[in-house]
């Protein structure tokens, strides 16, 4: 009989998703009994959209000293600086006010230094709000790095509704690809005895049947669009904590786009290019790529490599070697062939 593995699951405390959810900020930290210095971390962008509203909110509470720092990108560098300004101020809590770059910035700086941190994300492009996964620049490309979940997110839905519809529908996409990750799974299960964790499978399937259920509001609801995504993409975050890995919500399709992102020096949104990639690794697994296929035109969302700009010799190079990327047994196995990748590609329409 195979020994049950028990471990800790770290999860958000509290998830706000709501309209001006901004407003419950400062009674949200004092009633996590967050002590000490808070550092907001953010962009130029987002400061302007949201941090100094958040600021404003915190300053008429004298209790709250809050420190700003600015941030652009996503390297171990900045995770470096943010630490020592952490231990320089005796900063207690991290605000992450923005997109992915500075949500991994803040989730690999607090996890290093010890202290917790709240999520804000101000554009839904992918799933990191949540995840205990950190992706930054190191030696020249994105590496993973194992980070923290935050103690809480806040989705303020009326703010999130005005960011482009371009990083919303790239969020849903990510979601899609969940499916493709899903099978993965199954399929090393099948292959390699790897444990499946059927709870983290129905969350991942429940986040990415969110998209596929809702295609008409996304379409025509821009509050409702927002609230689902950041629902859906909470949900996936969730399935990965409960998995101890990104294994419910990555697979072969995110493999092949990390690939792509060091091919094309990360021209593309993270969400569409992983959409897109879903249709080809699904047509792999023998799965249903034609669904996945329809309801990316139906959100208007990449469905060729053309779309994306994607060559198909680079295509080809970098998937043939795909499976060298990480240690993560999935549909690619130990290599596709040329051949098969151009029949892939032709049969899925995708050239």
């Amino acid at each position: 009989m195979t020994q049950v593995e028990w471990r800790s699951i770290e999860l958000p405390r509290v998830i706000d998703a709501k309209r001006n959810a901004f407003e419950s900020i400062p009674s949200l930290i004092s009633s996590l009994r967050l002590k000490g210095n808070i550092l907001m971390l953010s962009s130029p962008t987002s400061h302007r959209l949201a941090g100094k509203k958040i600021l404003d909110l915190l300053e008429d509470e004298t209790s709250f000293n809050v420190h700003v720092l600015e941030t652009r990108v996503a390297t171990i560098e900045m995770v470096r600086i943010v630490k020592k300004y952490v231990e320089d101020h005796a900063v207690m809590t991290i605000l992450a006010v923005g997109g992915g770059s500075i949500t991994d910035v803040a989730k690999l700086a607090s996890y290093y230094s010890k202290i917790t941190f709240i999520s804000i994300p101000t554009v839904l492009s992918h799933d990191g709000i949540a995840s205990v996964k950190a992706s930054i620049m190191s030696n020249g490309y994105k590496q993973s790095f194992t980070a923290q979940a935050p103690i809480a997110v806040i989705g303020d839905i009326d703010l999130l509704s005005q960011s482009p519809a371009k990083f919303t529908y790239s969020g849903a996409a990510d979601l899609i690809s969940n499916l493709s990750a899903i099978e993965d799974w199954k399929h090393a299960s099948r292959l390699r005895g790897k444990d499946l964790n059927n709870y983290a499978i129905e969350l991942s399937r429940i986040s990415a049947e969110s998209v596929i259920n809702n295609v008409d509001i996304l379409n025509h609801s821009i509050l409702d669009r927002a609230g689902i995504v950041f629902r859906g993409l909470m949900s996936s975050s969730m399935a990965m904590a409960i998995a101890g890995s990104s294994v419910p919500a990555s697979g072969s399709e995110h493999t092949i786009s990390h690939g792509l992102d060091r091919a094309l020096n990360y021209q593309n949104l993270h969400g569409e290019q992983c959409g897109l990639l879903t249709i080809f690794t699904m047509y792999l697994q023998q799965a249903d790529w034609k669904m996945v296929k329809v309801i990316l035109k139906k959100l208007e969302l990449p469905t060729t490599l053309a779309d994306l700009n994607i060559e198909t010799d680079i295509f080809v190079e970098v998937t043939e070697s795909a499976h060298l990327i990480r240690d993560r047994y999935t549909i690619i196995g130990s290599g596709i062939p040329k051949e098969a990748i151009i029949k892939a590609l032709k049969k899925t329409g995708m050239i």
